[in-house]
C-alpha cells in the first residue's frame, strides 16, 4: 500500500473536500485505517477551527474494494453527521450486489445530496437489486438537485457500465414507473445539465443520469482476469467475480481483522490470494489498452499509475513514453523527455516562494504567467495587487478592495496613494533632466534642455492621443468618458475597450470628425450641444452650424423666461432653431411648454421655469404696460418663492 498521508485535503475558504486515493493499493483494511486514522481526525480538528462542509470529493477506484470497504466506508462517513453534497468514485473495484443495497440505505438516510456514483467496473448481476439502487432516489427532497450557481434543476450522475449485468434493458423498464431515468443519449446533457430539464422548474428533470449503462462489455483486462478466476476454481480455491483484480493487499502487514466501525468489523483473509498461482502478464498492447481505456498512465519519474486529470497536458507532448524510471535510465532518455505528474512537477510559488508540486495550485492559478502563481493556502489568505503586481495579505487592502468580486483588479494601501504613469513619466525626466554620468568613465554629462525633456514626457504618456492622465484618473477624449486609476487601467482600456475600438474605428473610416478640425466655434459644440469629447459624428456638425447665439434671439424680443420653458439650459449661449420656434408660440399663447424631457430633466432650473410658464406665463405679454397684470404678476411670484 501507498503513502496516502497527503492524499487528504481540506479547503478552509471553499469548505470542500479532496480525497484522492486512486490506485494506492488500499483493500479493504487499508481503507478502515484510513478513515480512523486520517479522515476523522482531519475533520474534527476542521471543524474544532469553525470550518463547515460544503462539498466533498472522494475518489476509491483501483483500489480492490468490496462490499465490506464500502460499508465501512459509509458507516464512517455517517459518524461525521455532514449534509454536503457528496461525489463518491468506486470504479475499477470488487463490489457485488450487497454493495448496490448500503449505498440504497445510505442514499435513503442522508440528508445531503449524492451528486456522483461512479460503479463501473463492478460485479453487479441481480437486476432486482440494480432497480431497488435507483428507486432509492424516489420520494427524497433533494432529488432532483438544485444547482444554485446555475439556476436549474440537475439529475444525479450515476455509471453503472460494465458490471456484468445480462439484460440492462428490463432493468430500464422496470425502473421507469418508479423512476425518470435519462441515458444521457442527447448532446445536450452533461454532469449538470439534462437537456429534458426545464429552467428554473423541477418538472421533466429525471432523478438519475444513466451514462454507458447499456453498455455491459468487458474490456481485455476483465476477460484475463476471468480466465485467471477460471483456473483458481479448478484448484479449489474460491472463484472470483468477474472484473475483480487480484487482491493488493496480498503479503502486506495488514492481514487479519481491523478494528470496526460503528460495529461493522473488516476481515481480510490474505492467504487464499498468497497461495495462488500468479497469472501469466498480459502482452504490451492489452495493458497499453487498458491503460487508455481506463484514462490512467504511468508517471515516469516516481512510477506511479495515476489518472489522467493528476497530468499536464505540455506532458503528452514530449516525445518519450515512460513506464517507470529503470526505464528512462536504461534508454538514456533526458528526465526532461519523461512523462511526469502533477506531485513530480515542482514550480515555486510567488507568495511563500517554496518550490511545490502542481497539484498544490489551482486550475486558475495555472493560467497566470509563471512566476505570478499562489498556491491553495497563499491564494486564500493573500490578494494580487494590479499595481505593484504583488500578492500581499488582506489587511493591507483597504475593506472595499477587499469586499471587490474575484475578477475584479485591486489595489492595495500603499498603491492607492502612487500613480504609476506619473512615477514612470517624471521619473524619466528626472534622470534626464538631471548630471549624468557615462558608464566607465569620470566625465558628467550636462543635462538635457527644457525643451526637449518636455518633448519626453509629451511622448511618455500612456494610451494613445486621446487619453489624458490626472493625478487619480484619466479621461478618454474619443469615449468622452472619465475612469479612476484604482479601478480601471489605461493600458487596458485602450487595447480592450470595445467601446474605444468601434469609435476609433468610425473615426479612421470617416463617420466621426475631430472637433480641432472643424471650421467654427468650438462653443457650438462644448457649450450649445454639450460635447465633451475629441470627435463627434456629421448630423452633430450640422446641428451645431445651425445654432443661434442667446443674446441675437433675446435683441429681437423674445424673453429669457421663454426660452429657459421651452428648454434652454441656464448659462447656454446657443440655441436651437426649434426651441426659439416654440418660445415664440409660447410667448404669443399658441404654445405650451414641452413635457420633462431626458434632456431637461437633469436641469432643475429649466423644470422651475417650465412650472412657473404653466402657471402664469400667459400673463407675461399682458404684464407690460399694465398696472394690474404687473401686481398679480409680483404677488404670484412672491407667493412660490421665485428669484
Amino acid at each position: 500500500m501507498q503513502d496516502v498521508s497527503d492524499r487528504l485535503v481540506f479547503h478552509p475558504a471553499t469548505g470542500h473536500l479532496v480525497a484522492r486515493l486512486a490506485s494506492c493499493g488500499l483493500g479493504d483494511a487499508g481503507l478502515a485505517a484510513w478513515t480512523s486514522g486520517q479522515l476523522l481526525p482531519h475533520f474534527e480538528a476542521f471543524r474544532t477551527a469553525g470550518g463547515v462542509l460544503r462539498q466533498a470529493d472522494l475518489d476509491f477506484s483501483h483500489n480492490g474494494l468490496t462490499d465490506v470497504g464500502l460499508s465501512a466506508l459509509l458507516a464512517a462517513w455517517k459518524q461525521m453527521e455532514v449534509s454536503c453534497p457528496l461525489l463518491l468514485k468506486l470504479h475499477f473495484n470488487r463490489l457485488a450486489d450487497a454493495s448496490l443495497g448500503h449505498l440504497a440505505a445510505f442514499i435513503r438516510t442522508y440528508r445531503g445530496q449524492v451528486r456522483e456514483l461512479h460503479l463501473t467496473d463492478n460485479s453487479f448481476s441481480e437486476q432486482k437489486t440494480v432497480g431497488e439502487f435507483l428507486a432509492s432516489f424516489s420520494g427524497l427532497p433533494q432529488y432532483p438537485m438544485w444547482i444554485r450557481r446555475q439556476r436549474r434543476y440537475a439529475p444525479v450522475y450515476a455509471r453503472l457500465g460494465n458490471c456484468g449485468l445480462s439484460s440492462p434493458q428490463v432493468v430500464l423498464e422496470q425502473s421507469q414507473g418508479s423512476i425518470a431515468i435519462c441515458l444521457m443519449e442527447d448532446r445536450g446533457c452533461s454532469r449538470t445539465l439534462c437537456s429534458l430539464a426545464e429552467r428554473g422548474s423541477g418538472r421533466g428533470c429525471p432523478l438519475v443520469h444513466l451514462y454507458g449503462f447499456l453498455d455491459q462489455s468487458t474490456s481485455c483486462s476483465s476477460s484475463s482476469m476471468l480466465s485467471t478466476a477460471g483456473e483458481t476454481e479448478q484448484q479449489g480455491m474460491p472463484k472470483k467475480r468477474r472484473g475483480e483484480a487480484p487482491c493488493p493487499t496480498s503479503g502486506s502487514p495488514l492481514q487479519g481483522r481491523h478494528p470496526a466501525i460503528d460495529g461493522v468489523a473488516i476481515t481480510v483473509d490474505t492467504e487464499m490470494y498468497a497461495e495462488a498461482p500468479v497469472p501469466e502478464p498480459e502482452s504490451e498492447a492489452c495493458l497499453q489498452s487498458t491503460r487508455q481505456d481506463m484514462n490512467s498512465f504511468d508517471c515516469g519519474a516516481c512510477g506511479k499509475f495515476l489518472p489522467l486529470d493528476m497530468f499536464g497536458r505540455h506532458q503528452f507532448r514530449k516525445v518519450a513514453i515512460m513506464d517507470s524510471p529503470r526505464s528512462a535510465e536504461d534508454s538514456g532518455t533526458p528526465l526532461h523527455l519523461v512523462r511526469r505528474c502533477n506531485d513530480c512537477v515542482l514550480q515555486p510559488c510567488s507568495a511563500c516562494g517554496i518550490e511545490l508540486p502542481l497539484s498544490r495550485f489551482a486550475k486558475g492559478q495555472m493560467m497566470r504567467p509563471r512566476g505570478q502563481r499562489r498556491c491553495r493556502e497563499c491564494a486564500v489568505e493573500t490578494v494580487l495587487c494590479v499595481r505593484c503586481g504583488q500578492p500581499k495579505p488582506r489587511a493591507a487592502f483597504s475593506p472595499v478592495e477587499a469586499h471587490k468580486r474575484k475578477l475584479a483588479p485591486r489595489v492595495c494601501n500603499e498603491c492607492e496613494h502612487t500613480n504609476p504613469y506619473f512615477e514612470r513619466r517624471y521619473g524619466l525626466v528626472l534622470t534626464l533632466g538631471s548630471h549624468r554620468c557615462c558608464s566607465g568613465s569620470a566625465r558628467r554629462l550636462p543635462p538635457l534642455p527644457l525643451e526637449i525633456l518636455q518633448r519626453v514626457a509629451s511622448f511618455s504618456e500612456p494610451g494613445d492621443e486621446f487619453t489624458r492622465v490626472h493625478r487619480r484618473d484619466f479621461e478618454c477624449g474619443l469615449c468622452g468618458r472619465s475612469w479612476n486609476l484604482s479601478t480601471n487601467d489605461v493600458d487596458r482600456h485602450v487595447r480592450h475597450s470595445q467601446l474605444h475600438k468601434k469609435r476609433l474605428e468610425s473615426l479612421n473610416r470617416g463617420l466621426l470628425l475631430r472637433v480641432s478640425s472643424l471650421d467654427m466655434e468650438v462653443s457650438r459644440l462644448r457649450n450649445g450641444l454639450g460635447i465633451r469629447g475629441d470627435v463627434c459624428s456629421r448630423e452633430r456638425v450640422e446641428e451645431a452650424r445651425a445654432l443661434l447665439r442667446v443674446e441675437e434671439v433675446k435683441s429681437q424680443g423674445i424673453a429669457l423666461e421663454a426660452l429657459m420653458a421651452a428648454g434652454v439650459a441656464p448659462g447656454c449661449n446657443w440655441v436651437a432653431p426649434r426651441l426659439v420656434e416654440l418660445a415664440v408660440g409660447m410667448q404669443l399663447g399658441a404654445a405650451t411648454p414641452p413635457e420633462a424631457s431626458a434632456a431637461t430633466a437633469s436641469s432643475a432650473v429649466v423644470r422651475s421655469a417650465q412650472r412657473r410658464w404653466k402657471l402664469f406665463g400667459h400673463l407675461g405679454a399682458e404684464a407690460e404696460g399694465h398696472a394690474d397684470a404687473e401686481e398679480q404678476l409680483s404677488a404670484i411670484s412672491a407667493m412660490l418663492g421665485a428669484e
